[in-house]
């Protein structure tokens, strides 16, 4: 599936047409806790993706799809066509007794409510879950890179799909060792290497940027004449590229 298909999707009126039939079917309330607020619709699966059927969806509301989404990126949610034991082991997770992904009690899902479009559509490839788990870092941006080749927001992928990597604290050989990063050793994996593309990704409507975004940048306010170009070719670390890019907006979300 097309990571651009899939975004136009989640966007159409088919879409929404879909959603709030399952929302109504659901009697407006979360699956989890029956709250009315800040309603969304989950994909169990996206084996019918385009054609889903009311069973392939979970309404949810905005914290409870947020955990959900976290037991799906941590494996223990597949994404397969058993709709009704996954509908049952979400809810069951996501309520457990010991709160291990209630968002309210320990912040599980605070790093995805700034998930953008780019990220969404990442998690929607069958491919890309597979990657995440691999052990070493190295390995699977090597994947991603593979997986992205000809898309035309490969480096925009490339610098989300590291975040996602990033917040599953997967613990392996390249993060154990304490080694204190200098220019020379720093890893190619924490790294952006700023291009006039992706600085324009950033800007609003490509081109106006936040006092905040230029902050992190370390470009001075206000920002003088030529200073975009100045900024091309240089290599900021990847963490403060996503704090670039989440200042540009909130993203559509289903």
């Amino acid at each position: 599936m097309a990571s651009q298909e899939y975004h136009d999707y989640i966007q159409s009126e088919q879409w929404q047409k879909v959603r709030v039939k399952r929302l109504a079917l659901g009697k407006f309330r979360c699956a989890a806790c029956g709250s009315r607020e800040s309603l969304e619709v989950h994909h169990l699966t996206y084996v019918r993706l385009f054609q889903e059927r009311m069973e392939d969806l979970l309404p949810l509301c905005r914290l409870h799809h947020l955990a959900a989404e976290e037991m799906v990126l941590k494996g223990l949610l597949p994404r397969s066509d058993d709709v009704v034991w996954l509908a049952t082991e979400t809810i069951r997770l996501i309520i457990s007794p010991d709160k291990m992904v209630d968002p309210r009690r320990n912040g599980a899902g605070r790093d995805l409510e700034t998930r953008n479009t780019t990220q969404e559509e990442l998690l929607s490839l069958s491919w890309f879950h597979e990657a995440l788990k691999l052990e070493q870092r190295s390995a699977f941006k090597r994947l991603v890179k593979k997986n992205v080749k000809g898309n035309p927001k490969r480096q925009k992928m490339i610098v989300n799909a590291l975040t996602l990597y990033n917040r599953q604290a997967k613990p392996s050989h390249e993060t154990t060792h304490k080694i204190k990063p200098t220019s020379a050793a720093s890893s190619e994996l924490n790294m952006v290497t700023l291009s006039r593309q992706l600085l324009h990704s950033a800007g609003r409507n490509g081109v106006g940027f936040k006092r905040r975004q230029l902050e992190l940048l370390a470009v001075p306010w206000p920002p003088k004449r030529g200073w975009l170009s100045a900024l091309i070719g240089k290599d900021i670390q990847s963490d403060i590229w996503d704090r670039v890019m989440a200042l540009k907006g909130s993203e559509h979300s289903k």
